[in-house]
């Protein structure tokens, strides 16, 4: 018997069948990924929903109520990156999915600062496309505090950091004064 690919029909339930099989797939990916590393929390995958390519070096913090916090560099709704909270059981929260207009990829981890809030940068987005700074609670209410517009910076890709007299410091890659 031959087989001739002209001949296979483009179906809705072939579809169904190739979509299930592909959820099958990526089901036994993470069931092998948990017993191959048992303490896994979460597998961010290469789906959209949670956000994909979780921010690495110190990305992940943990807060003051016990459950951690990060951001993705992709992924969520828009394919902009997201902010999210897991417990120490890995329940996975998407606090945020960032939309571009209140900033996009996210190249750095979060601060929690003294007062409570989380704090971190996008590495583009915002009012002129180059990387916002912003405050997100727990919640997942999130408030852009600046739009980067090239002439005071551009593209910040380091986590804040808090300094002693409680002002939150960072840098940008591109921009300001003599660059």
């Amino acid at each position: 018997m031959q087989f001739d690919a002209s001949e296979v029909l483009q179906t809705p339930e072939r579809d169904i069948m190739l979509k299930l099989l592909h959820l099958h797939v990526i089901a036994e990916r993470q069931q092998k990924c948990f017993q191959r590393f048992p303490n896994v929390l979460h597998d961010f995958g290469f789906g959209a929903g949670f956000g994909a390519y979780p921010v690495t070096g110190p990305g992940l913090i943990q807060a003051t109520n016990g459950n951690s916090y990060g951001t993705t560099y992709q992924g969520g709704t828009y394919n902009y990156g997201t902010g999210f909270e897991i417990t120490p059981r890995g329940a996975l929260t998407t606090l945020h999915s960032f939309d571009l207009s209140d900033g996009a990829n996210p190249d750095a981890g979060l601060v929690q600062a003294s007062n409570g809030r989380f704090y971190g940068t996008t590495y583009q987005g915002g009012a002129s496309n180059y990387g916002t700074v912003f405050e997100i609670n727990s919640g997942g209410t999130l408030s852009t505090l600046h739009s980067f517009a090239g002439t005071d910076g551009a593209y910040p890709y380091a986590a804040l950091v808090q300094a002693n007299n409680g002002k939150l410091y960072g840098t940008t890659a591109y921009g300001a004064q003599g660059c």
